[in-house]
């Protein structure tokens, strides 16, 4: 099944939950973050989006990513022990869904659909990457077997110009 894509932009938003560096020889740790991050999601009071998870992986080491488990949460929110904050900046996303079945499959047709766009994805200059979707994040509802896919991009042209 092909997926459809659109071009959209998110205002900023902050977020708190769990982090883990994770090596690609120990990916099965991820499950385990995330249902710890599900079990601490009661420390959080002010949650923005109740029902949502996010799942932001970003490729900054040559042998592994970095992964965060994390809610959508206020500005009020008080950060628990043990958990990590952030804020997403404003950014345009080439945004998808994951309908099941291969997440491969889902993955390279946002490759496919990037490479024959006017769209790269977004890295900052001061950061390694070690993958062609750097940032990836992925937004669960109740259902883990439909989830959307937000890959932060750029414009080729202005690209250019920055460089």
């Amino acid at each position: 099944m092909r997926s459809i894509f659109r071009v959209q932009n998110i205002p900023a938003y902050r977020v708190i939950g769990l982090k883990l560096d994770v090596l690609f020889t120990s990916i099965e740790e991820i499950p385990t973050l995330i249902e710890q991050s599900i079990q601490r999601k009661k420390e959080l009071v002010d949650i923005k989006e109740p029902h949502v998870r996010y799942g932001l992986s970003y490729h900054t080491r040559p042998d592994g990513f970095v992964y965060y488990s994390v809610f959508h949460v206020s500005e009020e929110q008080e950060v628990p022990p043990g958990f990590v904050e952030f804020v997403i900046p404003e950014m345009t996303y080439l945004v998808t869904a994951h309908e099941g079945g291969s997440i491969e499959a889902t993955y390279m047709q946002v490759n496919e659909w990037l490479e024959f766009s006017e769209y790269v994805p977004y890295t900052s200059d001061d950061q390694p990457y070690y993958d062609a979707l750097p940032i990836k994040h992925e937004k669960y509802e109740t259902d883990a077997e439909r989830f959307e896919i937000r890959i932060p991009i750029i414009n080729k042209n202005y690209k250019i110009v920055l460089r």
